[in-house]
């Protein structure tokens, strides 16, 4: 890439999937001088592509005989070689590959050593290409992006350093005409934002994340919102630095640009937002907390100014579960903004479930300590009304048994794909659900989770079967992400498991030391098998023919395994050649509980020059 006028032959896509598709036809085996052949022609390939008048169009060729026919060790070394350019030959840097029928996904930053430390997990980012650059490949970055022809519609730039290194150059011009939204997060001074400011006009949406900002940084945004006026602007920052500034000096907020603050920088105090300054920005965060002396805030037009994003009502210090009343509603529905409403220690009670009913803002709804003081079925009489906005419901902690008829209120949440269910006790799971609900309710009528968190602490067995509890109002075959700890798995709970064929991420813990966690019985579902790339599983024992179904498991990245008793035989089950793309972990017995016999064996199979510390098998 360096020496790119010294490659005279440029080829375009058709040429380079022809020459592909000969090499496979003739059969020609993998060695030296094959690899250094593909790669000339990948580069000649790159480097090609500034000058192609229109843009790849990845469908085109997507489906045709060369996806077919190519041999597929060919193509996976035109990802490596293409990982090694793009990552400048950064070994630190892995990547996990997923193949899915439309897309593949990448994360070029593989945990390798501790998964407590800031690194970007490909299920987070489905649908991005991640760089981690550092001091020297800065250079090589901009080299790279005055290459190429940029046409990225979106992009997000986060630096913990100088973000000017990269923006200062004048020849490397980032916001094209193809790109539509900038992400920026760092903490810049205001002359670093005046020239970041100079290349955003052709942008349609600006969003940075800072921490602190001042006077003439305001001004400066306020000036660039009021000469581009087709530019909508994001601003979010931890803190507005107020020493000596009278808001009134500040010059009228234009309509294309929103400012989230959460306090008051006075000196090195942080302060809340005094309501002189809530005609400027918008607080993204409101709290209230219960105190014996405390009234609630009743200002209807002081929320309206403040368009608070995230609620925040606790009231954990009242003598028994709050229950809110119809001024406080009053002031709630100020609040036409707010999408994430958080309670600690209330009463759900029939005014409580109208208000989230008939909110068109609130997308999720979390309550921590609470007791129900309704009856559904006599309330499901009364309100007709459905909710589309609402997408995720996380309950915690009930203070007693809830009535199973709460799925009657929680089916009138059409839009739901997240629940969680924490410590909260249903007064049975054996009587017939399905009279709950709508009898000749259609199993796809029911709503689709991809999301489900679900933990008990109880050891009595009547708390389990929480799957058929839930199945009652949700359809559980789409979902892509399950937490299930419970007192033991059941054969309701394998049934259900069965019926999953989306699964990625699954975390099972079970608490009963006697109970038997059979994996094939559990993925039983090939679908769910192909699918799952993060596997957590929490048991008393584990066996070798749970370990040997393991390996059936193709697309498997991250696998934690914790478990009381873990044997020598056992263990010699876990093999590297059957987890060479996986973050393997035994987190219990730990390394320290292990025999020296279990160690040796790891140390062994598993430990190489450049790869994982023993502790982390």
């Amino acid at each position: 890439m360096d020496n790119r006028d010294n490659i005279a032959n440029k080829i375009k896509i058709q040429d380079f999937l022809d020459i592909l598709l000969i090499i496979s036809i003739l059969d020609i085996e993998k060695s030296k001088e094959r690899n250094k052949f593909i790669k000339a022609l990948l580069i000649h390939f790159i480097i090609e592509m500034p000058n192609l008048k229109q843009t790849f169009v990845f469908d085109k060729y997507y489906d045709s005989y060369h996806d077919k026919n190519i041999r597929r060790n060919i193509l996976m070394d035109l990802w490596i070689f293409l990982l090694d350019i793009i990552t400048f030959d950064d070994k630190v840097i892995s990547g996990y590959i997923l193949h899915t029928k439309k897309k593949l996904l990448i994360d070029f930053e593989r945990p390798m050593i501790d998964l407590s430390t800031n690194i970007l997990f490909l299920k987070y980012f489905p649908s991005k290409i991640c760089l981690r650059l550092d001091r020297t490949t800065d250079k090589k970055i901009i080299d790279l992006l005055l290459t190429i022809n940029f046409r990225t519609k979106k992009l997000e730039l986060s630096f913990e350093e100088n973000p000017m290194k990269l923006l200062k150059n004048k020849d490397l011009f980032i916001c094209t005409k193809s790109l539509k939204t900038l992400k920026l997060t760092c903490v810049f001074t205001t002359e670093e934002l005046k020239i970041f400011l100079e290349h955003c006009s052709n942008l349609q949406r600006l969003k940075i994340f800072t921490d602190l900002l001042d006077f003439e940084q305001l001004s400066l945004l306020i000036d660039f919102s009021n000469k581009n006026p087709k530019v909508f602007s994001k601003i979010f920052c931890v803190a507005f630095d107020s020493v000596n500034i009278d808001p009134c000096l500040v010059k009228p907020i234009p309509e294309n640009i929103v400012i989230y603050l959460e306090n008051i920088q006075i000196e090195s105090n942080f302060l809340e937002v005094p309501t002189i300054y809530k005609p400027l920005f918008i607080e993204y965060f409101y709290r209230y907390k219960y105190t014996k002396n405390s009234i609630f805030l009743t200002d209807a037009v002081s929320f309206d100014i403040s368009k608070s994003k995230h609620v925040t009502l606790n009231f954990d210090l009242y003598n028994s579960p709050f229950e809110l009343d119809t001024f406080i509603f009053t002031s709630l529905r100020c609040f036409t903004s707010i999408q994430y409403f958080f309670l600690q220690n209330i009463v759900i009670s029939n005014e409580f479930m109208s208000y989230v009913l008939e909110s068109n803002s609130i997308t999720q709804l979390i309550i921590n300590k609470f007791v129900c003081a309704v009856n559904f079925k006599c309330d499901a009489s009364k309100n007709t009304i459905y909710n589309q906005k609402l997408k995720y419901i996380y309950l915690e902690d009930s203070l007693s048994y809830i009535s199973m008829d709460i799925l009657i209120y929680l089916q009138r949440f059409k839009g739901v794909i997240g629940l969680k269910l924490i410590k909260v006790d249903i007064e049975s799971t054996e009587i017939d659900l399905n009279s709950l609900l709508d009898p000749l309710q259609k199993e796809e009528d029911k709503i689709y989770l991809t999301n489900l968190e679900v933990k008990t602490y109880s050891n009595n067995v009547k708390d389990s079967n929480f799957l058929h509890f839930i199945s009652v109002a949700y359809n559980l075959s789409k979902l892509n992400e399950i937490s299930y700890h419970v007192y033991n798995i059941t054969e309701t709970d394998y049934f259900y498991f069965s019926k999953m064929n989306c699964l990625k991420d699954v975390f099972i813990s079970i608490h009963d030391k006697t109970n038997i966690f059979i994996f094939c019985k559990l993925f039983s579902n090939c679908n769910s098998i192909h699918n799952i790339s993060d596997l957590n599983i929490e048991i008393s024992k584990i066996t070798k023919k749970n370990i040997q179904f393991l390996f059936k498991i193709k697309n498997l990245q991250m696998l934690r395994i914790s478990c009381d008793e873990i044997n020598y035989e056992t263990i010699k089950c876990f093999k590297k050649k059957y987890f060479k793309n996986v973050y393997f972990k035994i987190e219990n017995p730990n390394r320290k509980k292990r025999s020296d016999k279990i160690k040796h064996y790891l140390d062994l199979e598993f430990s190489t020059n450049d790869s994982r510390i023993p502790d982390y098998y």
